[in-house]
């Protein structure tokens, strides 16, 4: 008997709808916060060293430093050789021999141009590991002497000055990017020394202009001066900080600042009026300590006028008075919770309880750091917004003295004081405890 095929008709299944697709949270929001993230390295913060178009992006250890107020950003990676063969568009791993140019990439985002300076080999029967050290392309203009028939720049401001020892590094790729407003006043006389590099020079004749000179991740150096800042992050003890050690000092801190010089002499200036030219600005000491007679004298780098002199001894005070407060923190991670990376100058509120902080500062330098033992690190050294001529737009502070808005003048330093004479508490004793950082950041960002 033989049974016949029974064919059934086709039966059609609805198929389930797909759930609507969501927006990819941005990268931060992945990482857990205040911690390590779970697989290493935590794929968008991957180091990428870029030679002739070729991309390495296997690395044991990495170091990228950047300093807003030096002259050159420097950098380290160390690697097994032969098994650095991750390239990106095939072939071999570049040898990194020094001399090559460099593209740094930390998270996909260029944190250094530079140029390998040491390449250090090492090896046993059962190792082999190389290491390089670079530094960023303005290492080559900063070390460098100009070469001048005169070296003469009289009557040329700052700026002309530094553009005229800079134009032959153009084709390096150093640049100039300005940030604030620099004093545009011409130097009556100004000379280079023979044999002084570039950056002893421009940063010598910056120093009576209020400039602060530094560098940026394309290779140019930046001229700062006054400018307004504010908060791109917020580093918050017991939310994303993983260390920190604060300073408060007065160990660099006067009570006065004189400064002396000349400027030349004509029909009209001549004598005492033309050599024994003088400026003074009054400092904090006074604001915390009741033995507040210490003065500052500093011979003036150039010559110049009575204002020249005054402006020479404000420039004075802000770099000795914002020493006060500094902090180092290290943070998990490369990113921001913006998803950029942390840059040197920018400022963030630093809020501390311990130390105590409610407070807007600058990041003087920023160390980014990954290895197997320690993760992902970023270390920032903050100082107050007035060391790198900046000025918070506003504190959040509650009760805590306001010392991150532009310079303030110091108390008169009396030079015979009396011990019964007060000049004012210590600032920690007067600062009452700090409450968590209110608006306008409350909306801003949440931890």
């Amino acid at each position: 008997m033989t049974a016949d095929t029974i064919e059934l008709p086709p039966v059609e299944v609805e198929a389930p709808a797909l759930p609507p697709e969501e927006e990819e949270p941005p990268i931060t929001d992945l990482r857990p916060p205040g911690g390590l993230p779970p697989v290493w390295p935590w794929p968008p913060e991957v180091a990428e060293v870029i030679v002739s178009g070729q991309i390495s992006n296997t690395w044991e250890s990495v170091e990228v430093q950047i300093n807003y107020a030096e002259a050159w950003p420097s950098f380290k990676f160390q690697t097994v050789e032969g098994q650095n063969q991750d390239v990106q568009g095939g072939g071999r791993a570049p040898m990194y021999l020094p001399g090559q140019y460099v593209q740094i990439k930390l998270g996909g985002q260029l944190a250094v141009t530079g140029i390998i300076v040491t390449r250090q080999t090492a090896y046993d029967a059962t190792h082999h590991q190389i290491q390089f050290e670079g530094r960023g392309v303005t290492w080559l203009a900063a070390r460098a002497s100009h070469l001048d028939t005169t070296g003469n720049f009289d009557g040329m401001s700052f700026l002309e000055a530094a553009q005229t020892v800079l134009a032959p590094f153009a084709g390096d790729g150093v640049g100039i990017t300005i940030r604030g407003e620099l004093d545009p006043k011409p130097f009556p006389k100004l000379q280079i020394q023979p044999g002084e590099t570039i950056w002893n020079f421009i940063e010598r004749i910056g120093r009576p202009r209020g400039v602060v000179i530094g560098t940026d991740p394309k290779g140019n150096f930046i001229f700062t001066g006054y400018h307004t800042t504010e908060p791109g992050d917020m580093v918050i003890e017991g939310k994303n900080i993983k260390t920190c050690n604060a300073i408060l000092s007065i160990e660099g801190i006067f009570s006065e600042y004189d400064v002396r010089g000349s400027q030349p002499g004509d029909d009209q200036t001549n004598g005492a009026a033309a050599s024994e030219v003088h400026g003074e600005h009054p400092g904090d000491l006074g604001k915390y300590s009741a033995r507040s007679y210490s003065p500052n004298l500093t011979p003036a780098e150039e010559p110049g006028d009575q204002s020249d002199m005054q402006d020479r001894a404000k420039h004075e005070h802000e770099w000795h008075d914002f020493t006060y407060a500094q902090a180092v923190v290290t943070v998990y991670g490369w990113l921001q919770q913006n998803g950029l990376l942390w840059q040197a100058g920018q400022s963030v509120l630093l809020y501390s309880p311990m130390i105590p902080f409610n407070q807007v500062m600058s990041v003087q330098r920023v160390t980014f750091t990954q290895s197997s033992a320690h993760g992902t690190l970023t270390t920032l050294d903050l100082v107050l917004p007035g060391l790198l001529q900046g000025s918070a737009l506003f504190n959040v502070s509650k009760g805590v003295p306001d010392i991150s808005d532009k310079p303030k003048e110091g108390t008169t330093p009396q030079k015979q004081p009396l011990p019964q004479q007060q000049h004012g508490a210590p600032r920690a004793q007067q600062a009452p405890p700090l409450a968590p950082p209110a608006n306008p950041f409350a909306d801003w960002r949440i931890f």
